[in-house]
């Protein structure tokens, strides 16, 4: 007689909760985006273009349409390779040959984190709110990993705080690791909240303008431990939080 492995239950029922969290939440998510996109559209199309009142109008809603894509293929992305992530967590075996995500070549990390983050505030038009204070350093991770988890921690600050507040990215280099720290001085999150980060939520939704699956954190929770790093969260709620994420460096 076989013996069964005690650990498939557990893990029949990881992938029936991802399953469950995907059809749920994934449609509802892209709704938002989609909506504005066919209302622009509609706009565009049905109306005669003699009555435009002016040049401006059309070139806001051809930025509504253009930026609602963005956000969509943004939301997309950011699903698949968490659905991605999750399977390697639960599945090992899966990810042995994932050399993109995890077990890269020693890397330069300025190089990588300056470009990203200075790209992600020019998106939103917030260059004059973000501070870098870089110290180089070589760690062993995948390029394009780094460059997720600089992009989705920026991106986190820049959405949940107020145009005009500062957004510090600070990287920092110990005796043994290199360590990069994000800061806003946004609506910040209580103990409880941060205890219970998970994909798809996102707290006290209904009070605020900014949308978002919420997936951010947990993909660079996944990533950061994929290549054998750690990620803390510190926050105070109406004052800000800090994301640190720290990896092994070479000596």
């Amino acid at each position: 007689m076989g013996t069964e492995n005690p650990g498939r239950p557990a893990l029949s029922k990881q992938l029936d909760e991802l399953r469950l969290s995907l059809s749920f939440d994934l449609p509802h998510e892209l709704r938002a985006p989609l909506h504005v996109i066919l209302g622009c559209s509609h706009s565009l199309i049905s109306h005669d273009p003699e009555q435009w009142p002016e040049s401006s109008s059309i070139l806001s809603i051809q930025t509504a349409i253009y930026e609602s894509a963005l956000r969509l293929q943004h939301l997309i992305e950011n699903y698949l390779l968490y659905a991605h992530l999750r399977l390697m967590e639960v599945e090992p075996e899966r990810g042995q040959q994932e050399v993109v995500w995890q077990h890269g070549d020693w890397l330069m990390t300025e190089a990588v984190v300056a470009p990203v983050a200075l790209s992600k505030a020019e998106k939103v038009q917030r260059q004059a709110d973000l501070r870098l204070e870089l110290a180089e350093a070589v760690v062993q991770i995948s390029e394009r990993s780094l460059q997720k988890i600089v992009d989705e921690l920026v991106d986190n600050a820049l959405k949940f705080s107020e145009s005009g507040s500062l957004i510090h990215v600070v990287t920092l280099v110990s005796k043994h690791h290199w360590m990069i720290k994000v800061t806003d001085r946004g609506r910040g999150m209580t103990t409880g909240q941060i205890a219970s980060i998970g994909a798809f939520r996102q707290f006290e939704r209904e009070h605020y303008e900014q949308q978002g699956s919420g997936l951010g954190l947990i993909i660079v929770r996944l990533l950061t431990q994929l290549n054998g790093g750690k990620l803390t969260i510190e926050s105070v709620p109406k004052q800000g939080t800090t994301v640190t994420v720290a990896f092994k460096r070479s000596v």
